[in-house]
């Protein structure tokens, strides 16, 4: 990835994310929020390039969608210090051992950091598509997220993924490729 592609990337992270209630804790000035969350993308979006997948959807060279996927295993066994910055915001107690009980329950897992699309190309498909793209390279590939945007629930319903538990105002998904497989 270029430099400047981090750069659209985390741009679009912050104003796509300053008021979902998962970042609003790192700031009560938005402005200050959104700077934050520009800060934490540019850092989270090199992670997944080295330790996942980063999809990005371009419209004459900019960006207008993207999606942050890492191996959760691997991140964790190979660079702690990468591994407490993409789990670096405050949440509820025990927030993050949940996930790595869910986590732990698979050898392959990647985890969905983030997906977003820009204002004037929702409700297209760029959400669905990136996340079905994931689907079909890993196949023997768990795939989980944690949903704090609960309009978006609709997308990994169609793509069969299912909620595993409900923390606070957040939706622990997943998706299990074995158990997901189409009917002949």
């Amino acid at each position: 990835m270029t430099k400047k592609e981090i750069s659209q990337l985390s741009k679009l992270a912050a104003e796509s994310f300053s008021n979902d209630p998962y970042y609003i804790p790192l700031d009560e000035n938005p402005k200050e929020r959104k700077n934050k969350i520009e800060q934490l993308f540019e850092k989270s979006t090199q992670i997944c390039n080295e330790y996942g997948q980063v999809y990005m959807i371009k419209q004459n060279e900019n960006i207008i969608g993207f999606s942050l996927w890492f191996d959760y295993h691997e991140l964790k066994q190979n660079s702690s210090e990468d591994f407490s910055h993409i789990f670096s915001v405050n949440q509820p107690e025990n927030y993050f051992d949940r996930i790595a009980y869910y986590a732990n329950q698979t050898p392959k897992l990647f985890y969905l950091l983030a997906i977003a699309v820009n204002k004037k190309n929702r409700n297209m498909g760029w959400a669905s598509s990136m996340i079905y793209e994931m689907q079909k390279t890993f196949p023997d590939y768990v795939l989980f997220s944690d949903l704090s945007n609960k309009d978006s629930i609709g997308i990994y319903e169609v793509l069969d993924f299912e909620v595993v538990e409900e923390i606070g105002n957040t939706r622990l998904v997943s998706y299990h490729p074995d158990s997901n497989s189409s009917e002949d």
